[in-house]
């Protein structure tokens, strides 16, 4: 902004004309082909989009996915990584598909609930297999970070706030999920056919 040449032209002002002129249509063919030629940037909004990605891509080939730590930023410190990537998830409208191809090809993660709710029932599954059961204990971290146990004391208030979807109720209850806290608690269960997620409970 307020750049000028060494002879005084004001060049950033020439910038934003030709710009608004591209939204208009009033640049020719010719013009246009000579500024691409030298990667004239035509919308400023592909710069951060393009600036961001390639932060990304940077992240993804480091770590092997791209799920961004909260407060993350680039290594050089320009692009607030976490918060470029939770802006893409919270897209308005229709994702531009050349774009969302290109996220989709270095497995962009665009659910972060349903990417962590699968992640947590992954580790569930890891720990019935090694215990026998379901009962997992409060503060039980598991792969770095994960607070298994928190996470199912959360299914069960889910379930009896019906917010649990009946898919993931059923994939929990293929598994012998543990609905009371302790073994000699009542048990919650869904009763056969009903039409509500509200738990009963059964001695």
């Amino acid at each position: 902004h307020g750049y000028k040449s060494s002879t005084g032209h004001s060049l950033w002002h020439w910038v934003e004309k030709v710009r608004r002129d591209y939204a208009e249509g009033k640049v020719s063919e010719e013009q246009f082909q000579r500024l691409d030629k030298l990667h004239f940037i035509w919308d400023m909004e592909d710069l951060r989009w393009e600036t961001g990605f390639a932060a990304l891509q940077n992240f993804y080939d480091e770590h092997g996915h791209c799920i961004v730590p909260k407060g993350y930023r680039s290594k050089d410190n320009k692009v607030p990584l976490w918060l470029w990537v939770a802006t893409q998830r919270d897209y308005d409208g229709v994702y531009p598909r050349d774009k969302f191809h290109r996220l989709d090809a270095i497995n962009f993660v665009w659910n972060i609930r349903e990417y962590e709710w699968e992640r947590a029932f992954g580790q569930l599954e890891v720990y019935k297999a090694q215990n026998g059961d379901c009962l997992v204990p409060k503060k039980y971290i598991v792969d770095g970070d994960l607070d298994l146990g928190a996470w199912v004391i959360k299914q069960r208030a889910d379930l009896h706030f019906n917010f649990l979807s009946q898919d993931k109720m059923q994939r929990l209850n293929d598994i012998g999920f543990s609905w009371a806290a302790t073994e000699g608690s009542p048990l919650i269960v869904m009763m056969p056919n009903e039409n509500t997620q509200s738990p009963k409970s059964s001695l």
